[in-house]
């Protein structure tokens, strides 16, 4: 489509205005393209207008009709604008869709960390939230049970509750770690999925290796299967990247993964 392209091209030149005039044309004639909404939203981020961004992502989530990526990246959208609100209930929705999204229960938490964060000068958290966050922190730990991040969130949650003891053995679970999993991404594809990510170490020795058991689901939660990966762990407090494939004849839709050793 020629419009597209040249819409395009004007992204790569960075003539946003233009762009998103381009887009706009576009859109009049398709009007529910939700990849084209959500391109046409983020050019309204890029040129500072969030009013314009936030109204395109509500217009998007009002049809009921996305599908787990789609509301990931509305989340990312909200996420960007500094709008931790909308960012978690769009990441919510996606892990509702696909209810072992990993990806979006962890955006889901860090979001709601920042919307609602400690402190004295902070607002006070509305009823119920700090107790939803633990269970959306809990969910992250037992998909991803190696990344430090999802127990501190957790940890944290626990001691606002009140819940001193669990706080306590989070932490001393963090500190026990051999190595910690870091920065995982899910990329789809028609067929299955890809898993990318690292392993940092923290105590364990340099040259050991430390297997991981990715299970893959579909957006129901049923297993679709799993594949494992071993990686050969460097110094300590160096990280050594990895990636996983795995064909499902179908779409992958959530993950997580085991220690084996």
């Amino acid at each position: 489509q020629l419009p597209l392209y040249i819409a395009q091209a004007l992204i790569g030149e960075q003539r946003y205005e233009e762009a998103i005039g381009e887009f706009r044309a576009i859109l009049a004639d398709d009007p529910g393209n939700m990849t084209y909404l959500n391109q046409l939203a983020s050019l309204f981020s890029q040129t500072e207008q969030p009013d314009s961004a936030l109204a395109i992502y509500e217009q998007m989530r009002a049809t009921g009709e996305l599908g787990p990526q789609e509301l990931y990246n509305i989340g990312v959208g909200y996420y960007q604008l500094e709008d931790y609100v909308g960012a978690a209930d769009a990441f919510g929705e996606a892990a509702t869709v696909s209810v072992n999204d990993r990806d979006a229960i962890e955006m889901q938490a860090r979001s709601m960390r920042l919307a609602y964060p400690p402190g004295e000068d902070a607002p006070e958290p509305p009823e119920g939230v700090l107790e939803e966050l633990a269970e959306v922190a809990q969910r992250w730990t037992d998909l991803d049970p190696a990344n430090r991040n999802a127990y501190l969130i957790l940890a944290q949650t626990d001691t606002r509750i009140g819940r001193n003891q669990e706080a306590s053995d989070l932490v001393q679970r963090i500190e026990e770690l051999p190595f910690v999993v870091n920065n995982l991404t899910l990329r789809r594809s028609s067929t299955g999925a890809a898993v990318s990510g690292s392993v940092m170490n923290q105590s364990a020795d340099a040259g050991s290796s430390a297997t991981l058991r990715f299970t893959f689901y579909d957006r129901a939660g049923g297993v679709l299967g799993s594949e494992e990966v071993m990686i050969v762990l460097p110094e300590a407090e160096s990280s050594e990247f990895f990636e996983v494939e795995f064909e499902a004849g179908q779409e992958v839709s959530g993950y997580g993964y085991a220690v084996v050793n």
